[in-house]
């Protein structure tokens, strides 16, 4: 019992610590790796649970190019919008090419929905949106791997909201968020074990305003579901036996 309440209170703490409101790392994402298959009836099975961090880093010229000058200088970029750790993240897949993901962000702080489905016969399109109405669209396809593993290449869009603050203000005592509109060139790689999915992403894109450069990190931690598939019925199975 005492090591169940050691587990819940480090799980709360570093929620509390990480806790933001940046877009998470799409969990459906998994679909473009290829994985086994899923039915393609019925409602939407859980395919993985996982964990998630990410990260976007803005150079100091975008804080200085959206505010003005204080008494010490520039104002600086607000850290709680710059990044993402999700405690609990879900996959939900409907057949081999379809994914809907679930992010519980950090105590609900930066949850989102994801969505991932295939294009054609080699690309992928995923979409996502947090509560704190960030989004992000990106076109992949996978150019190397096995099933289940492998690197991606592609496109993204993405909307972002940052906040500034300056010398002598509290963090976290901010005015409104302002958006920022972000396009750029995104790659992903998944390693797969027995049980578990290692997923990283990296991108790098241009603010289209300022054209003030932004790289995305990423990595996702998940335990994948192994789907137990039903055997085929025995045609002869209750049939009585002649005698």
């Amino acid at each position: 019992m005492l090591r169940i309440l050691r587990f819940i209170l480090t799980v709360l703490f570093f929620g509390l610590l990480f806790s933001s409101c940046a877009l998470h790392p799409p969990t459906s994402e998994e679909v473009v790796f290829g994985t086994a298959p899923f039915p393609q009836t019925g409602p939407p099975k859980l395919s993985s649970a996982n964990m998630a961090i990410a990260r976007n880093l803005y150079s100091r010229e975008l804080a200085g190019r959206y505010s003005t000058p204080t008494g010490g200088g520039y104002r600086e970029l607000e850290s709680a919008w710059m990044g993402h750790y999700s405690i609990l993240g879900m996959t939900f897949r409907r057949g081999p090419h379809t994914g809907i993901g679930l992010s519980l962000g950090a105590l609900g702080v930066g949850a989102g929905l994801d969505f991932t489905t295939r294009l054609g016969s080699s690309f992928f399109l995923t979409t996502a949106v947090n509560a704190s109405l960030n989004m992000e669209i990106i076109l992949q396809r996978k150019i190397w791997g096995s099933n289940g593993e492998g690197i991606t290449l592609g496109g993204f869009y993405r909307r972002d909201h940052l906040a500034v603050y300056g010398s002598g203000e509290a963090l976290f005592s901010l005015g409104e968020p302002f958006g920022i509109n972000v396009l750029g060139l995104r790659s992903g790689v998944q390693m797969q074990g027995t049980t578990f999915r290692l997923r990283g992403f990296m991108g790098f894109g241009l603010e289209s305003v300022r054209n003030t450069p932004v790289l995305l990190t990423g990595i996702t931690i998940g335990w994948a579901r192994k789907l137990r598939q039903k055997p085929p019925r025995d045609p002869n199975k209750n049939k009585p036996r002649r005698i």
